[in-house]
Parts: structure tokens; C-alpha cells; sequence
């Protein structure tokens, strides 16, 4: 699968925004350099050290080399800092993070893309939804309550509030702190984009998830692959199947 975690910082927020509004086609050049730009550093061996073992490794073996100083960086979503440290504990190195930087001009210097991994939801049919509705109230709307659930959790439930690093309770690691204050205030400013699992309807997502691989071993070209793409996400959205998409802070 192509991991729009690198790919978004080449066409940004707004682009994207745009196409999945149906203002822009995905067949774009915008996407169709940025996917071809992805499949050169492929090709080249800097995903994983060459083209086939982009395809075998497995995310154990890729952080276990990141913890082994084997490999120099993982690109990866937030979640990764709730058990990174696992991985350095023989090697007994040093860990920290950074934002993937722009690739083009006019892309925010600081940009999160937003995800949904799970949802804190009310059963219709529990037996005390009012009940269940107000836990939840409990848990979320306390800045205080819910830094303490999230430094318990790092980086595995994150409170959609306003935090900055001293919101957080001592005990949390301060690399942890700085990564989800750094988050809210860029996602304030509206400086965001769009994971494909929470922001695609189902079949583009697959199409991505499958078509996308057929790029980097040379059966398809990047144009046909955002050509398809642009095919199947345009009869979704005549659906009406695509999800509510946010607007970022450019658009």
C-alpha cells in the first residue's frame, strides 16, 4: 500500500481536499508526480533497503532495524510512540521524532494527517445508553481527565481538545507530550490531511490498497493507476458514499 503518510506532503492538504470534494480529478498531475516521485525512491531502495523487501518486511522486522540502528527512520503514524521504546531497550539507543518536512512549495511546514484507528461509541441497544453517553462526556470533556487517559494510553487515544505540553501529567514521556501538544496546535490552525481508511469510501480504499502495489513493481504507470482511482472514487461519490471531508486551514 502506498503510505500517504510520506505522499501527502508532496501534493499537500488543499489538493487533496479538492479532490475529494470532486473539485479536481485524481488524475491530476499533482498526484500522478507525486506517486511516480514515491515509486523512483522505491526503485531506488530507500523504503526498506530495495524494491522486494518493500514488499516482505513486516512492521516488526522494519522496527526492530529502526531500534537496532539498522534502519535511520521509520515513516509512521502516532501510534508508533505508544511501544517505539520497546525496540531500543537492547540497543540501548536514542529516539525521537519530526514531521515529515514540505516536499513542493505552498504545503504547511508542520502537517498531521487525521485517522480514525477506533471510536468511543454508545451501543443502541445497551441496556443504559444515557449512561454510556455520559462516561464518555466524562472521559472527553476534562482537558485534565483526559491528558491523564492519554498519558496512560501514549499516543492510543487522543482527546480531540486544545493540549500543550505541561497539560500532560509529569509521568508521560516528554517526547510523547511534545508529538500530541505539536499535533493539536497544528490541526488548530488547520493545517491537516486525510488518511485514506478514515476519509475514502470503501472500494477507493481498496482500489488503493491493491492497485497501488501494481505501480512499483512496473505493471501499471502512475498515471493509470490515478486514473482508476479517479474512476472508482468519482462513482462513490455519486453514491454518496463519501464520508463528511473537513476543510483544511488553506482551502
Amino acid at each position: 500500500m502506498v503510505p500517504d503518510r510520506f505522499l501527502e506532503p508532496l501534493f499537500g492538504p488543499d489538493a487533496l481536499y479538492q479532490a475529494l470534494t470532486g473539485e479536481i480529478p485524481f488524475s491530476d498531475p499533482v498526484f500522478v508526480d507525486a506517486l511516480e516521485l514515491f515509486n523512483n525512491y522505491v526503485q531506488k531502495g530507500w523504503f526498506g533497503g530495495s524494491q522486494q523487501k518493500f514488499f516482505s518486511n513486516s512492521f516488526d522486522a522494519l522496527h526492530a532495524d529502526l531500534g537496532d540502528g539498522k534502519a535511520a527512520m521509520n515513516i509512521e503514524g502516532s501510534w508508533f510512540l505508544s511501544d517505539i521504546s520497546d525496540f531500543f531497550k537492547d540497543s540501548g539507543d536514542a529516539w525521537d521524532w519530526a514531521p515529515l518536512p514540505p516536499l513542493r512549495s505552498g504545503v504547511p511546514p508542520v502537517l498531521y494527517e487525521l485517522g480514525l484507528g477506533s471510536t468511543l461509541s454508545v451501543n443502541r441497544r445497551a441496556g443504559d445508553t444515557d449512561g454510556a453517553a455520559a462516561f464518555i462526556d466524562y472521559l472527553t470533556a476534562d482537558k485534565k481527565r483526559a491528558a491523564e487517559w492519554m498519558a496512560a494510553v501514549p499516543s492510543a487515544f487522543n482527546a480531540p481538545l486544545p493540549f500543550t505540553e505541561s497539560d500532560f501529567p509529569a509521568s508521560m514521556d516528554p517526547r510523547v507530550a511534545r508529538q500530541l501538544a505539536d499535533l493539536s496546535e497544528a490541526t488548530g490552525k488547520g493545517n491537516f490531511g486525510y488518511t485514506a481508511w478514515t476519509f475514502w469510501p470503501s472500494k477507493s480504499d481498496l482500489y488503493i490498497q491493491e492497485e497501488s502495489q501494481k505501480v512499483l513493481t512496473g505493471d501499471i504507470t502512475a498515471a493509470e493507476f490515478c486514473k482508476g482511482l479517479n474512476e472508482e472514487f468519482t462513482k462513490e461519490r455519486k453514491e454518496g458514499a463519501v464520508p463528511k471531508i473537513i476543510k483544511p486551514g488553506g482551502a
